[in-house]
């Protein structure tokens, strides 16, 4: 058994592990619909607001009710974001079939 990994194996778990990542973000906002290069700038997105939570949780320990409030108001927006991205790509698929089908007739 070696102590070391190799690079092969480096790379196919960071590969796994951002998979996994993929696999958990599609389940919590429901984002299945997506095609790969817009799921690649969802993850660009998450792993930016990722970074941001840690600050966001110190700015929550430390401030008044007012920026506490500001923040809570913030993140409640980005959830928002997150259900118009699942809406517009269902919405998307729907006008897609609707050309296919005009396209048959």
């Amino acid at each position: 058994m070696a102590v070391f990994k190799t690079r092969a194996e480096k790379v196919a778990k960071a590969q796994q592990k951002r998979e996994d990542r993929l696999g958990n973000l599609q389940h919590k906002y429901n984002l299945y619909a997506l095609d790969d290069d817009d799921l690649a700038i969802v993850e660009r997105i998450y792993t930016d607001l990722a970074g941001l939570g840690l600050m966001k949780a110190g700015i929550t320990l430390q401030s008044k009710a007012e920026e506490t409030a500001k923040i809570g108001y913030s993140s409640a927006q980005v959830e928002q974001n997150w259900l118009i991205i699942n809406l517009l790509s269902r919405l998307n698929e729907n006008v897609e079939e609707l050309i296919e089908m005009q396209k048959d007739k």
